[in-house]
């Protein structure tokens, strides 16, 4: 239930500031040259990525990793990588195994950053 709330807050605040809910914004242009139409789009892209693992629960920021298995972080103070990255390091996180298909430049000082893809074009480009 607590994931399906976390949706519904960002849907209103998308709404208040915008006009627009989630499945009818996408704030980035690199979003959109990806191929990506919505955020809900995106954010369902998020949960296929994951695999098949049950999500355990849901964290605040900065909140501990109770114990081992597939957890989540109510990121609703900001969703941009950056931010992202931090608030995973922030909860105990050692690894972040970040998926991009455009190359996104993101690192963290506090852990190691792994990229992961499935553009051939980008996966050549990073051999060279």
């Amino acid at each position: 239930m607590r994931l399906m709330d976390i949706g519904d807050f960002f849907n209103e605040d998308c709404t208040r500031r915008g006009g627009k809910g989630l499945s009818q914004v996408n704030p980035t242009p690199g979003n959109k040259a990806g191929g990506l139409t919505t955020m809900t789009e995106k954010n369902l892209g998020s949960f296929k990525t994951q695999g098949h693992r049950r999500i355990l629960g849901i964290l605040d920021c900065g909140d501990p990793v109770p114990g081992a298995g597939a957890w989540g972080i109510n990121q609703a103070q900001g969703a941009n990588d950056a931010y992202a990255s931090t608030t995973l390091a922030m909860s105990g996180c050692h690894i972040c195994l970040f998926t991009t298909g455009r190359g996104n430049p993101i690192g963290n000082a506090c852990m190691t950053t792994i990229k992961i893809t499935g553009n051939p074009r980008l996966r050549r480009r990073w051999r060279t």
